[in-house]
């Protein structure tokens, strides 16, 4: 009776045979989708472990024993897997090389990376190692090497997505303390079906092309958005300054009298540093501080009350608006399993006074790849369905519109950003970086008429729109390939 089931409209029940148990008795295991893969007829079905030769985690290293990029080397962790079973170096994390003691520690070439521990959502990403610099790997990390005389690594990786996408590891994983994870054990033993290698060939080059494609399409969305900066500095009239990386150019000499009252900070006193802020006073417009254009500023407050439920008048649902949402590449990321809604206090709500086109800054938390000052611009369609706020991690800004456009504003401050002169202003306290408000609201905006500014700020956003548009495409076509494949193997 395997996979029979009784529904009725109050208890979803499943029956099945004794001998059909496989080592646990928890119903997810039995009704997800992974009966779809080991229960159809087009291909043998085999146990993980009778065409993987060796199963090797790695080893955790805590933030005060890591390293920098210029002294350590690169750790994969569960943040370098992306949702496509893709590793991406935007987020990384080095540690000493003396820690590794020997080879079986480093990836190599053709390896499968399983990401065995990571919230709910997310455990079983999966990624096929594809470079010849051998890297460590975390805890949260198995590296499977095949038997290639049965299955491709390439194919192992597509299948172990599948069954990410499809949610199986989402339903068969054993949780704890806001973690899963899924057991060496239960990796070993789970089937999937395996074909012959000359179908494994025929299935990874479709995925392949899928790949492919969504490569091309995202290299020309990359390049739209890489020279967003440019235009606006060219439509500016400012030009930057090369940087000079010799052991001379980062030595600085100051006196005294000119540290007295200021933080010892390098980065003040670094030429590179302070030719970029020449750079933008000698723009060809006028220049005004920020604090000059801003008519309404406000840090935010979590001002979150879990027992929102007594005196339930006094609250609403609010969207909270946190640094994680900021976009590196566009504007806002509303769309992702880690939005959170959450009942508010209504007078919180209305000391913060959010409305559409104010500008939201990223004042706290960031990290070296990501420092903050990251902002957004809140659009008239983020509170059709909403009510907004953010957290005690963002400030926001209001700004006088017969003065400056506030989307001409939004995209000056993220090329300021991106160019690195908000790595000035910040400061670093038990390990959480904090954007120094005063510094920032000091900052030279350029400011051309305002009918110059609307046309730069249309014209930037129409460039971020379009790779957008694009991003989302070659999403797309992967996906569509993903399906393609699915239907292979259980439809063939």
């Amino acid at each position: 009776m395997s996979g029979l089931k009784y529904i009725d409209k109050q208890t979803p029940t499943f029956f099945i045979s004794s001998g059909s148990l496989e080592g646990r008795f928890d119903p997810y295991y039995y009704n997800s989708a992974l009966k779809d893969f080991t229960e159809n007829q087009n291909y043998p079905v085999k146990k993980i472990y009778e065409v993987v030769k060796s199963f090797t985690s790695g080893f955790g290293v805590g933030r005060q024993d890591q390293a920098d990029a210029e002294t350590g080397l690169i750790q994969i962790r569960p943040t370098n897997l992306d949702q496509y079973g893709l590793l991406k170096f935007d987020r990384n994390v080095y540690i000493p090389k003396d820690l590794i003691k020997h080879e079986g520690q480093l990836l190599e070439k053709g390896d499968v990376i399983f990401n065995n521990t990571n919230s709910q959502e997310w455990v079983g990403k999966t990624a096929y190692y594809d470079f010849e610099e051998r890297l460590a790997f975390s805890n949260h990390i198995t590296v499977l090497k095949v038997d290639d005389q049965q299955i491709d690594p390439r194919y192992l990786w597509l299948i172990l997505n599948l069954y990410q996408q499809k949610k199986i590891f989402f339903s068969i994983c054993t949780n704890w303390n806001n973690q899963s994870g899924v057991g060496l054990d239960l990796l070993k033993s789970l089937k999937i079906p395996v074909p012959d290698l000359s179908i494994q060939e025929s299935i990874i080059d479709k995925l392949q092309s899928g790949y492919q494609k969504r490569s091309e399409l995202n290299d020309v969305g990359s390049s739209l958005i890489e020279g967003i900066d440019s235009y606006i500095l060219n439509e500016l009239g400012i030009t930057l300054p090369e940087k000079d990386t010799s052991i001379e150019a980062r030595m600085f000499q100051t006196t005294f009298q000119e540290l007295s009252g200021r933080r010892f900070d390098p980065k003040l006193f670094d030429t590179h540093s302070k030719n970029l802020i020449a750079a933008v006073e000698n723009a060809q417009y006028t220049k005004e501080p920020l604090k000059n254009l801003i008519t309404h500023s406000a840090a935010g407050d979590w001002g979150i009350d879990e027992e929102a439920e007594v005196k339930e008048n006094q609250y609403d649902t609010c969207l909270v608006i946190r640094a994680t949402e900021f976009d590196n590449l566009y504007n806002l990321k509303l769309e992702n399993d880690r939005v959170r809604y959450r009942k508010i206090k209504k007078d919180k709500i209305k000391k913060l006074e959010i409305q559409p086109y104010d500008l939201l800054i990223e004042k706290s938390g960031g990290s070296p790849d990501q420092p903050v000052g990251r902002i957004s611009l809140l659009t008239e369609d983020l509170f059709e369905d909403n009510t907004l706020c953010y957290s005690n991690f963002i400030h926001k800004i209001r700004v006088d519109s017969s003065k400056v456009d506030p989307s001409y504003l939004f995209c000056f401050l993220k090329t300021i950003h991106n160019i690195k002169i908000t790595e000035i202003m910040q400061s670093q306290t038990n390990g959480i970086r904090n954007l120094i408000m005063g510094e920032y609201f000091n900052q030279s905006i350029g400011l051309p008429k305002l009918d110059k500014q609307i046309e730069i700020g249309k014209e930037a956003n129409r460039r971020r729109f379009e790779a957008q548009r694009l991003s989302l495409e070659a999403d797309k076509v992967l996906e569509d390939a993903r399906a393609e494949i699915e239907q292979m193997i259980l439809e063939n």
